[in-house]
């Protein structure tokens, strides 16, 4: 696998890898296994360009050997039994850090889906998929899995904004998607309430359902760590499982609980998960950081840029000129 990245991101990147098992081959080219105990490891290269200045979209073409950076990677295929324990114990720390640190209650839910909504989904998944030329019986269990999903997930975003309209409670959640046996989706969650002052009642969690049935629970103080097991454990049993969680879920909470940004492992880890987990968050972890970092390079650019020239400065040029101008 090939990837074309900005300059300043590939070596910020490789940077973050040295202390972290990354070497360098040469002053351009690095190397780097992130794959951890994973099975099929996949190789990937990243290829650092350096973007002109005057330019909104580039191309991978060569100019000098210095405008390019490399880094080799060899990374998770996310799919073997190594890869999904290992996505499966980095939610459940996740999990952890925002069950101990939320404010308010935590709700355990389980949502299914009636007959009716299972075929509705399958249905708008088939025309959409007719519409660009593929058949959705040809696709794998998987694949089709994937699909209805996808359109669940819509009516999940307005479930959950909903929930937050009817209660005026703010609120921040853990929803994982598993295959039944029959490869139809349920969903297993966690939602945390931020204000205990506003709760979040089950008689709306369960109302503002209206695909199937639904069932929610509190979370005891003392099955915290049941419950994030409970919930992440299901990311282990198939690839097809998916994931969705509030911006910054578990990170901000609690950072030593998620060390392996740094390289290190906290005294709470179990030392082989560390470098499994960092290969998860490996290339977003600084993706906040880099877009800050060129959002003030481009505004550097602009300030050094001479303005457009206004209306006046434009009469005011013309009429300078043309009064070098002999008359006619």
């Amino acid at each position: 696998m090939h990837k074309v990245h900005e300059r300043a991101k590939v070596v910020q990147s490789t940077v973050n890898g040295l202390g972290r098992g990354a070497s360098p081959r040469s002053t351009t080219t690095s190397e780097w296994d992130i794959s951890g105990k994973c099975q099929a490891s996949v190789y990937c290269e990243l290829k650092g360009r350096t973007r002109p200045p005057s330019m909104a979209v580039w191309q991978d073409t060569a100019r000098r050997a210095s405008d390019v950076q490399f880094l080799e990677l060899e990374t998770r295929c996310r799919k073997c039994e190594p890869c999904l324990r290992a996505r499966s114990a980095y939610w459940r720390k996740r999990a952890e850090a925002e069950l101990h640190h939320t404010a308010g209650r935590t709700w355990f839910l389980t949502l299914t889906l009636a007959p009716q909504a299972h075929f509705e989904s399958v249905l708008r998944a088939s025309l959409r998929l007719a519409a660009s030329g593929q058949d959705f019986d040809a696709l794998s269990p998987a694949q089709q899995f994937a699909e209805r999903h996808r359109e669940v997930s819509r009516e999940i975003t307005r479930y959950l904004k909903r929930i937050r309209k009817e209660s005026a409670s703010p609120m921040r959640f853990l929803l994982v998607a598993e295959a039944h046996k029959t490869g139809l989706p349920h969903y297993h969650a966690l939602i945390h309430e931020v204000d205990p002052d506003r709760p979040v009642r089950s008689r709306i969690l369960r109302q503002q359902w209206t695909l199937g049935f639904s069932h929610c629970k509190l979370v005891a103080q003392c099955d915290e760590t049941k419950s994030a097991s409970y919930v992440a454990k299901y990311l282990a049993k198939s690839a097809a499982a998916r994931v969705r969680a509030s911006q910054g879920y578990g990170q901000n909470a609690v950072p030593d609980a998620l060390r392996h940004r740094s390289g290190k492992t906290s005294p709470d880890e179990v030392p082989s998960s560390s470098p499994e987990e960092a290969s998860f968050d490996f290339l977003k972890e600084n993706q906040k950081l880099l877009f800050l970092k060129e959002k003030q390079i481009r505004n550097t650019q602009r300030r050094d840029d001479p303005p457009d020239p206004t209306p006046d400065d434009a009469t005011n040029h013309k009429a300078t000129m043309n009064s070098g101008l002999p008359e006619q």
